[in-house]
């Protein structure tokens, strides 16, 4: 079953729905799009579907119409730096904290890298710890521990990609 990503455009109208700040009047059609996200997010936050691979080659492929190879390893090095933060603050004291914004923010950024390079598993799981930190939720432990999961799912899935791009030697 496909994974069904908001085009941009819709992302940013539901986003005028839920933060009033980021528009002073949501743009025509903004309710009809929230709704349909709604559709797409079917049910919410709370179970993350089984069926999400940790790595949908299609998203790399689709990136390597528009960017040179240097540039998506760019990425990928940039997405493991994430990585390592994110997983290194899960395991401060304190992290966990509801009102932990920084956690949020980090969880946020990690999510959108993971989500454009095709890590589906770390983008999804990145959102709902975000989610959760923003909303106070109480499964933020079981949340943190999928993503540290996810994180070290990704970081297999990394070296595997990079050491297939990388050319035999006749040693």
């Amino acid at each position: 079953m496909p994974v069904s990503i908001l085009p941009a455009y819709e992302a940013i109208f539901c986003a005028a729905l839920i933060e009033p700040d980021v528009m002073d009047t949501p743009p025509a059609g903004a309710f009809e799009v929230a709704v349909r996200a709604t559709s797409l997010l079917q049910g919410g936050f709370k179970k993350r579907r089984a069926d999400l691979p940790v790595f949908d080659p299609e998203a790399v492929k689709r990136m390597a119409e528009y960017l040179a190879p240097p540039v998506i390893d760019t990425y990928l090095k940039s997405l493991v730096s994430r990585c390592q933060r994110v997983s290194a603050a899960l395991c401060t004291s304190g992290a966990l904290a509801p009102d932990n914004e920084i956690l949020a923010d980090a969880a946020h950024t990690l999510a959108g890298s993971a989500g454009m390079l095709g890590f589906v598993r770390l983008a999804d799981d990145g959102v709902r710890l975000e989610q959760a930190l923003r909303h106070r939720s109480p499964e933020l432990p079981s949340l943190a521990a999928r993503l540290a999961g996810s994180i070290e799912a990704t970081l297999s899935e990394v070296r595997n990609i990079s050491s297939l791009s990388r050319p035999c030697s006749n040693e």
